[in-house]
């Protein structure tokens, strides 16, 4: 055989057997399936840059995927992702630890009396005013001493007796307010007077007050007969202050107690000495409204 027919036969068989491993080559490429196209909804504002970063293939891969004239996009409109992987979704966070909210003390009911803030026409002087000075731990019950008291308006005796207090009136000095902290009415109110955290002006000297909580009964009880009504409501406000303060029914005083007077009367006396040696037939159902602050 010619030699350049030997060499035309030659080049033809390399030539085969590249087109051969050619072939094989693309065989085995194709036998790994390609990634399924992905589609994106557009979202309102959403780029086609943030698209692309999402699913990690390029804004070039993109437009042409999806034959787009322009890199604007619209909500609603969807895009096919060619060869991308969907995002991955954020992790769900962690909630919230659930913290109970502290619990609020009640409020204390201070629907039995009539708060000084409702009627007083004038605000206490504070400047003359003294501390409790503890837990109170007797009580001392008065009468207002005037007939006629009864017979005026509660709210109108109650100025009246505030005003005359505040100026001294028959007193060694003026007073920060009405010395009396509780104030019952013939018809039954009750009103506050000096509020309990400040130490009252009524039984005598500044020892005697001290830790004693005055209630007047408005009315000369050294002639006339306590109401019913106002004999009830003092037996319910001594069992609300002795069950609050844990005050025994034997520190329950008239103020004959501390000084030689007729008050609180020849028919209020009886009365007191009956509730401080024997059980109240008062039941109130609350507790004591008025809470005293801690004493520094």
């Amino acid at each position: 055989m010619p030699t350049t027919m030997r060499h035309f036969l030659l080049s033809l068989a390399l030539l085969a057997a590249l087109l051969a491993s050619g072939c094989r080559s693309a065989s085995r490429d194709s036998g790994r399936p390609a990634p399924p196209p992905v589609e994106h909804a557009v979202v309102a504002g959403e780029t086609i840059s943030q698209v692309a970063e999402a699913y990690g293939v390029t804004v070039a891969a993109i437009v042409k995927a999806n034959g787009l004239r322009s890199r604007s996009l619209h909500a609603g409109q969807h895009l096919v992702i060619p060869g991308g992987h969907p995002p991955e979704l954020a992790a769900p966070a962690a909630p919230e630890p659930v913290v109970a909210a502290p619990v609020q003390p009640a409020a204390p009911a201070t629907d039995w009396y009539v708060p000084r803030t409702a009627w007083a026409q004038r605000a206490i002087i504070l400047t003359r005013t003294k501390p409790m000075g503890g837990v109170p731990t007797r009580i001392t019950v008065h009468h207002s001493g005037d007939v006629g008291d009864a017979a005026m308006s509660p709210r109108r005796w109650l100025n009246e007796v505030d005003d005359q207090h505040m100026r001294g009136v028959g007193k060694a000095e003026p007073w920060a307010c009405i010395g009396y902290h509780f104030i019952i009415s013939a018809d039954g109110q009750v009103f506050e007077g000096r509020p309990l955290p400040y130490q009252g002006a009524h039984a005598g000297w500044d020892e005697v007050n001290r830790l004693n909580i005055g209630i007047c009964m408005v009315g000369n009880f050294d002639v006339s007969q306590v109401p019913g009504a106002q004999r009830e409501a003092l037996l319910t406000v001594l069992d609300r202050l002795c069950e609050d303060y844990h005050i025994a029914r034997s520190q329950v005083f008239g103020h004959n107690h501390f000084k030689s007077t007729d008050c609180p009367g020849r028919h209020l006396v009886p009365v007191i000495e009956a509730y401080a040696h024997h059980a109240s037939a008062a039941s109130p159902n609350h507790a004591l409204a008025t809470v005293l602050p801690a004493q520094p």
